[in-house]
């Protein structure tokens, strides 16, 4: 804009962007964590974190650590992109 302040949209893609690298990240300990949840229920039985990783990955590879990932996109990247925006809008107002 004339103001030097990003636009609007730039923001929200920009946070967009933000949600979708930090879930792409983090995602694999969130899937570790859910499997290691439900491992009595499913038979699993793992002996720890290390085991869960290592028995995950030999057993369904290196993709097993992003099952449901794309959902989860659908989910977080509004969220977080909007929560950028508004955040930035309310910063600038109180300033």
């Amino acid at each position: 804009s004339e103001t030097g302040e990003p636009s609007v949209i730039l923001r929200l893609v920009c946070g967009g962007v933000a949600g979708a690298v930090a879930q792409t990240c983090t995602y694999p300990l969130d899937v570790l964590r859910r499997r290691m949840q439900v491992s009595d229920q499913l038979g699993f039985g793992y002996r720890n974190t290390w085991d869960a990783c290592l028995t995950i990955f030999r057993r369904e590879g290196v993709l097993a650590f992003y099952k449901g990932i794309v959902p989860n996109f659908l989910k977080v990247v509004p969220s977080i992109s909007i929560s950028f925006v508004s955040y930035e809008l309310v910063k600038k107002g109180l300033s």
